[in-house]
């Protein structure tokens, strides 16, 4: 294996959130309803809430409504430290995207990546860099079953968004494209 993901080991959330960025400095919180969509866990739903801290330059302040994809088997593979990188730019409504990377904690497979991007209501412009740790709630049984029926709601296309994205992945793997790191 030469590191790469070509499973398509995917999940695929949809985000609420915030930011604060004064100076050199950037505040961030969010939480997601996140679905693995295929791999050895595809089905397994739950929530994670991710508080970040980043040096960072700009002035802005905002609520955010973003989707996230990783390359996550589980959700338990996005919990923990991860870092983070990305920016804002609003004029009362705007745009924010981000990417985030860090090692699975069983240190055996593939490190996670993923990106967000999204609608940011607020002002100003800020571009980051800093550490995340996020923290995963998985759901069984019924309350699983209300998540699923959420999601379905607040994602819509996801099944769509999520074969895109996996075909893209495939194509640039194929294409000696971008190679992650795999960890042992």
């Amino acid at each position: 294996m030469n590191g790469t993901d070509p499973d398509g080991k995917t999940t695929l959330g949809a985000c609420a959130g915030a930011s604060l960025t004064l100076g050199f400095i950037q505040f961030q919180a969010g939480d997601c309803l996140v679905k693995v969509i295929n791999g050895p866990n595809a089905g397994q739903i739950g929530l994670t809430g991710t508080p970040a801290l980043a040096a960072g330059i700009g002035v802005q302040a905002g609520i955010r409504w973003v989707y996230q994809v990783s390359t996550a088997d589980s959700l338990q593979a996005l919990g923990g430290w991860f870092q983070v990188a990305g920016g804002t730019a609003e004029f009362f409504g705007g745009i924010t995207a981000s990417v985030f990377w860090g090692e699975k904690s069983n240190k055996t497979t593939l490190t996670v990546v993923g990106a967000d991007a999204g609608i940011e209501i607020g002002a100003g412009f800020s571009v980051s860099y800093g550490l995340s740790y996020t923290f995963v709630h998985t759901f069984g049984g019924i309350p699983a079953d209300f998540a699923r029926a959420a999601w379905d709601l607040v994602v819509p296309g996801g099944l769509l968004i999520t074969t895109w994205l996996n075909d893209a992945v495939r194509e640039s793997t194929s294409h000696g494209g971008p190679n992650l790191p795999c960890q042992t």
